[in-house]
């Protein structure tokens, strides 16, 4: 991932005057767990339900496009991104607290199968 080009993507952004913060939260594949070396993960995330609790929990701040959220989901390696989200919010600590609340949906709403090397 080149983090250059995601900031200039970012730049490019609407940022709007009511908000003061903008956080970008970039999950990505864990290289090792337990001391054993993961060569792939294959990710599934429910979409349908993470969109219905989102709807739920912030539709205001998504149809204002305050969060924006990407979700990749097929068999992934060490270092890819599996989570893209960003907020917008009046300020820090609401922003990390929406982004916390956020993570905790997609994480109870994905399942990850991890397979190691040999």
């Amino acid at each position: 991932m080149n983090v250059k080009n995601l900031l200039d993507k970012i730049d490019e952004q609407e940022i709007r005057p009511e908000n003061g913060a903008v956080i970008i939260y970039v999950g990505v594949v864990k290289g090792e767990r337990e001391n054993k070396k993961i060569s792939e993960v294959e990710v599934i995330h429910d979409k349908k339900k993470i969109e219905e609790e989102l709807n739920k929990n912030f539709k205001e701040d998504i149809d204002k496009e305050n969060i924006k959220i990407k979700l990749i989901d097929g068999k992934l390696r060490p270092g890819e991104p599996i989570t893209i989200i960003q907020i917008q919010a009046e300020d820090r600590y609401i922003a990390v607290i929406k982004l916390l609340k956020i993570l905790d949906i997609v994480k109870k709403n994905t399942i990850i199968r991890e397979y190691y090397d040999q």
